[in-house]
Parts: C-alpha cells; sequence; structure tokens
C-alpha cells in the first residue's frame, strides 16, 4: 500500500485541530506553562497533543501512554480506513 504523506499530514493536523477545539483538560509542567492540551475519553482515557514535540498520545486511566502518533506515522491512515470500513 503506498500512503501518501500529505493525506497523512493532513490527517494528523485535523486531529491536533479537533483536540484543540474540543479540549478539556491539560497538562503544566513543574514551572506552571502547559505542555499539553487535550480531552476526556470514555473509561478516564484521554487524547492529548503535545506543544513540546507535536506528538498525539491516548493515555489510559492512569495517564500512562498507551499510543503516540506523529505527523509522519502512517498508522494514523490505516487506523482511519479501518474504522471506516467498521462504520464505526
Amino acid at each position: 500500500m503506498n500512503i501518501n504523506e500529505t493525506e497523512t499530514k493532513k490527517l494528523f493536523h485535523k486531529i491536533v485541530n479537533n483536540i484543540k477545539s474540543c479540549s478539556d483538560c491539560y497538562t503544566k509542567n513543574s514551572a506552571g506553562v502547559i505542555t499539553e492540551i487535550g480531552m476526556l475519553l470514555s473509561g478516564d482515557c484521554s487524547v492529548m497533543y503535545g506543544y513540546d514535540d507535536g506528538v498525539v498520545r491516548v493515555y489510559n486511566e492512569k495517564c500512562e501512554p498507551l499510543l503516540a502518533f506523529t505527523e509522519e506515522n502512517e498508522a494514523l491512515f490505516i487506523l482511519k480506513d479501518m474504522f471506516e470500513s467498521l462504520e464505526l
């Protein structure tokens, strides 16, 4: 499968923009600067976007990272196709 790099980046930034517009939680560093913003999901999980590293992370209820995606991560595009085919 040849995945279009541009389409993968568009999908990543669409996710980031959605996180920013629906943001209801954040993480601050020791200096009080917000380093991540995100949204709470069911089961006390969350999806967060890191300002420092530009990474989208999914955390479990213990705030442990389960998944991490960058704009180059083709897995996002594959997951999108999978969920669309499942009609979720």
